[in-house]
């Protein structure tokens, strides 16, 4: 069951990108900077609430675009990595990791897993804090994840992770 926290959490959950492009070893896909997926030249907007407790196949398509467009090359049937359940448990435990270190701060990583659903390494961009690395390694190494889909196939691809941690709540970006 998601709490009040959560639903904060989830009020202020945007996209999923990275600042800098970067791409899993096994595989052709990029992950983009985040994109505008609604808005204008003059008012572009960057971020969206995305929901917690959905898993992929449970999104929105208008959901589902905005996280297909952080990839490049990523083809109509073809579909990137994405935490089996949806977010929710991920979010759950990084805001336990959080509230125990009292974390602030931005959080970039690129979290490449392999075709059977499982991490198998993540190349930090930004950490919270130097001894944070230990607890965030082992909260993804535990999450699981449906694998990304290539030709028809279960294939290697990066999952980009944004999150912001703030002195109210966590935040993916």
């Amino acid at each position: 069951m998601i709490n009040k926290t959560m639903l904060a959490a989830a009020a202020a959950l945007s996209m999923l990108g990275m600042a800098a492009a970067a791409q899993a070893d096994e595989s052709g896909y990029r992950v983009l900077q985040q994109v505008s997926v609604t808005g204008s030249a003059g008012a572009p907007v960057t971020y969206r609430s995305l929901p917690l407790d959905r898993a992929w196949a449970e999104l929105s398509s208008s959901d589902v675009e905005l996280i297909r467009n952080q990839y490049d090359g990523l083809r109509a049937h073809e579909e990137p990595p994405f935490p089996v359940g949806g977010l929710a448990q991920l979010a759950n435990e990084l805001s336990a990791l959080q509230r125990q270190q009292n974390l602030r701060g931005e959080l970039r990583a690129q979290v490449n897993v392999d075709a059977g659903g499982r991490v198998t390494d993540v190349k930090w961009q930004l950490t919270p804090a130097q001894g944070s690395v230990n607890g965030l390694n082992e909260i993804l190494q535990r999450t699981r994840f449906e694998p990304a889909s290539c030709a028809h196939s279960a294939c290697a691809m990066a999952f980009p992770l944004h999150v912001e941690f703030s002195d109210t709540l966590l935040a993916f970006k």
